[in-house]
């Protein structure tokens, strides 16, 4: 399952600079990508522990939390909701989440890739799209999620030509952060996430109070 669509909500309309960029005044690029993770991260974990749930509730209630955490990073400005309130739902597709586990592959203009790979990298998601459409409670999707990225990231090395600027955007999106599993890690994973510097405050884009309230 990737996260990719998190930071397309407004990377999706930038290049990408020397390095990822800052798009927020209040937040980094990297803080802005791990605290609006929470709201995907959450509403898949959500589905998995209770199956039997509205998809379709919940993903209204993860558009809410996305908007709202970008609300803050970008300095609550109005006119940033109501960009936000046309735009996401644009970009994220109820179909998409509640059918396949917005299993996609990375779309980039900066990505050379062989026809083998576009060959081979719909097919990496397969089985877990399969097993998430039927059963969300399926304690395997941890595993298949785990491999289903690995197959894209071996992918992307082998038959794919990546700048820099890319490559660590791919590397974040196919992390080993892991909603389907209990410790929301990958099977096997070590050292540290790399969200782990970005999850509590003095951050003020994560404090979690800050998404509490509507914007005004």
């Amino acid at each position: 399952m990737l996260v990719l669509k998190i930071t397309l909500t407004f990377v999706c309309l930038c290049s990408f600079g020397a390095a990822l960029p800052d798009v927020f005044p209040g937040c980094s690029f990297m803080e802005y990508f791990c605290t609006a993770r929470e709201c995907t991260s959450a509403f898949y974990k959500g589905l998995h522990q209770d199956p039997s749930a509205d998809c379709g509730k919940r993903f209204e209630s993860m558009l809410t939390c996305l908007k709202l955490k970008i609300f803050v990073c970008a300095g609550r400005r109005q006119m940033i909701m109501i960009w936000l309130t046309v735009q996401i739902p644009k970009i994220f597709k109820k179909e998409t989440f509640c059918s396949d586990a917005n299993f996609g592959i990375p779309q980039n203009d900066n990505v050379s890739c062989s026809s083998t790979y576009f060959e081979k990298a719909p097919l990496c998601g397969k089985t877990l799209r399969l097993k998430f459409a039927t059963n969300r409670s399926d304690a395997s999707l941890c595993s298949e999620s785990a491999k289903a990225k690995k197959c894209v990231k071996d992918l992307l090395a082998s038959e794919c030509t990546l700048d820099a600027e890319t490559m660590e955007a791919n590397n974040l999106t196919l992390s080993d952060h892991n909603p389907f599993c209990s410790n929301n890690r990958d099977p096997g994973a070590t050292g540290l996430e790399v969200c782990h510097d970005f999850t509590n405050p003095p951050y003020p884009c994560l404090n979690q109070n800050s998404y509490s309230k509507a914007p005004p």
